[in-house]
């Protein structure tokens, strides 16, 4: 699509960002507990945890926001007996948004533990999965070969026999290993045509797997190198698996807590992740891709030996980098929606201002800017792009400059401008946020925000 731009420029002292912060969501009090779960539906954030208000609105465990209010889905969901429900993973699935954690009901409608949501009301799925209360019963949702997986600490699923995990076709719910011991799965992943696992179990899947397994959708094999440790988090792209937990070696390669599966080996992130005396024990327990970097959150306080990660940092492919000095508590989930990345967890302010952003925060730019006398008119198109842009100005000198830098005010492309138009190469760039910074005689004349999507 073309966008036609003829407005007096706002344009920063120096190229790109000068600072990130992170920001409440709504102008009101937020969620009054922690956020378990994030992700996005029928163009909304939705927030799911262990809360029972939004900017006080009452709403058990879940709720949608639209990018002004928070909506209840129906009064959200409510626990057996005395006991709050959490939901702890939510996915898209079949234009349904499908929940799962520890809950009963919605109403009167008996839900057990995973439930879908069809935009207007709550759906229970072939009686739902049973577990013990006192675990967190299904803990992880994935689609897999056009099916709905859950994963957790369960022993049932519509009422069928079924170890911790399980798998919906529409109708019914089937098992995906019934066999012993017990066990416990945190995460799920699928890369490379298959469905990975990851948790604390051990012996597991008549393979003896143990920690994490790969299930090819006809039958389960182990992984050749133990991992010493938990998982609790897995997040998959094309270039393979990142996975987060409380662990320090993979076979003999140190890895402090995070890892890259690329289907045949093992990489270190760095070192990794670090606690202090505050929090000696760590944990990476939600991983998300942001801006052509892998976003790690947990309880941990420095990341690749920096101090200032608290809970939070990015890996942009070579270092772990601050993401606004972090917070004071543990992330525990982490979306992008549409295009801006968000962080729930058990927080009450980041650590870079003094707003109080109460478990659900959302990363921002802080810019310093000043007018500019010029009225620039340009044509920019596609935006999102996917491998280029073009830009065609009004008025504009010969040799000028077009700069792109990303959100993390890193340096991606310089390009001249000759005549009136330049074409920037996106084909290996990676999808994300971007800005584009039109320079003449080193003043920036435009700025523009663009999308990539491959």
């Amino acid at each position: 699509m073309k966008t036609t731009y003829r407005t007096l420029i706002f344009c920063f002292f120096s190229i790109a960002v000068k600072a990130q912060i992170w920001m409440p969501v709504s102008t009101g009090s937020g969620p009054n507990n922690s956020v378990h779960s994030l992700s996005s539906f029928n163009s909304k954030l939705i927030i799911g945890g262990h809360f029972t208000s939004c900017d006080m609105l009452n709403t058990l465990a879940i709720s949608s926001f639209d990018g002004s209010s928070y909506d209840s889905l129906a009064q959200g969901l409510s626990g057996a007996a005395l006991n709050y429900p959490k939901v702890l993973t939510s996915i898209n699935f079949n234009g349904n948004l499908v929940v799962g954690g520890n809950f009963e009901r919605a109403g009167q409608i008996i839900l057990n533990n995973v439930a879908m949501w069809n935009g207007t009301n709550w759906i229970p799925l072939g009686g739902g999965i049973i577990g013990q209360a006192s675990y967190d019963i299904v803990t992880s949702l994935a689609v897999y070969n056009n099916e709905l997986y859950a994963a957790g600490n369960f022993s049932l699923a519509g009422g069928v026999n079924a170890n911790s995990i399980a798998k919906w076709n529409g109708t019914s719910w089937s098992p995906v290993w019934s066999g012993g011991p017990p066990m416990a799965i945190t995460s799920m992943a699928v890369y490379n045509n298959d469905l990975y696992v990851g948790g604390s179990f051990s012996n597991s899947f008549g393979v003896s797997a143990a920690k994490m397994a790969k299930w090819n959708g006809a039958s389960w094999s182990a992984m050749t190198d133990s991992i010493n440790g938990t998982i609790f988090s897995m997040y998959s792209n094309s270039s393979g698996i990142y996975v987060g937990g409380a662990f320090d070696l993979i076979g003999g390669l140190p890895v402090g807590n995070i890892a890259k599966w690329n289907g045949s080996n093992w990489t270190a992130l760095g070192s990794g992740m670090l606690g202090d005396f505050s929090f000696p024990v760590v944990e990476v327990v939600s991983l998300i891709e942001f801006n052509g970097g892998i976003v790690a959150g947990g309880f941990f306080k420095s990341a690749d030996g920096t101090t200032d990660c608290s809970h939070i940092a990015l890996w942009n492919g070579t270092n772990w980098m601050p993401m606004a000095h972090g917070f004071d508590g543990p992330v525990l989930s982490l979306a992008v929606h549409n295009s801006e990345l968000y962080a729930g967890g058990y927080f009450q302010a980041p650590l870079s201002s003094s707003e109080v952003t109460n478990f659900l925060a959302k990363y921002s730019l802080a810019t310093s800017i000043r007018e500019s006398k010029r009225d620039v008119e340009r044509n920019l198109y596609p935006n999102p792009a996917n491998s280029y842009i073009t830009i065609n100005y009004e008025r504009v000198m010969t040799g000028s400059k077009v700069r792109v830098v990303n959100v993390m005010n890193q340096h991606i492309k310089t390009c001249t401008i000759t005549g009136k138009s330049v074409t920037i190469d996106f084909e290996n760039v990676k999808s994300g946020m971007y800005y584009v910074l039109t320079l003449e005689k080193d003043e920036i004349i435009s700025y523009d925000k663009i999308t990539v999507a491959k």
